[in-house]
């Protein structure tokens, strides 16, 4: 065990601990196979402690990452590949939102253009389908509700490059550490995970 505290035994903010020389040295050196989160995570694992998981990830190479839901029973199991597409949770809000908004506002410029009508669940939708198809793609259409939802995931590359970056700073503050140990291992990783995702 490592502790983070400071000269005088006070306890250090824990994110910036884990991106000190000496962290990431000791971290390096014992090649853990899992990582787990000292804070529990939400139920349903949909909240996601940004600052910490990015600095997780720098360190988490082939390990996984553990997050706890204590007092509920469940554990979520992470790759890197699973936190880089965490990190890639903001864009996709966005680009879900502007989508969200842009399909709201034709609907309600259809239905204001036919003289807005009184509406129930018995009414045809059909004046509907060409706003849905041409926001949300024509394969939504024929969606069954019990398959993966039929939308294009946001590019993540954008994502993976910025936590390359903050990767690239953190090892270069311990720069003692070779860099085909730790940053090798990233690179290759998400290299391969940007390469999965374009193929699909």
């Amino acid at each position: 065990m490592l502790l983070a505290l400071d000269a005088v035994g006070d306890a250090l903010e824990l994110n910036y601990f884990l991106e000190s020389a000496e962290a990431l040295r000791w971290i390096v050196a014992r090649r853990f196979a899992a990582v787990i989160g000292s804070a529990p995570h939400n139920l349903y694992n949909e909240e996601v402690k940004d600052i910490f998981e990015r600095r997780v990830g720098i360190m988490l190479g082939p390990a996984r990452f553990l997050l706890h839901t204590l007092p509920n029973p469940y554990v979520f199991s992470l790759s890197l590949p699973d936190l880089l597409q965490r990190f890639n949770r903001g864009r996709k809000a966005a680009e879900y939102g502007a989508v969200s908004r842009a399909l709201i506002d034709d609907l309600h410029r259809a239905w204001a253009e036919s003289g807005k009508p009184s509406v129930c669940d018995a009414r045809s939708f059909d004046d509907a389908v060409g706003a849905l198809e041409g926001h949300l793609g024509a394969n939504v259409l024929s969606w069954d509700e019990a398959s993966p939802i039929p939308l294009d995931p946001p590019d993540s590359a954008g994502s993976a490059a910025d936590f390359l970056l903050l990767a690239e700073a953190a090892l270069h503050q311990a720069a003692d550490i070779p860099s085909e140990n730790v940053m090798g291992v990233v690179k290759r990783r998400v290299r391969r995970w940007i390469a999965k995702r374009r193929q699909r």
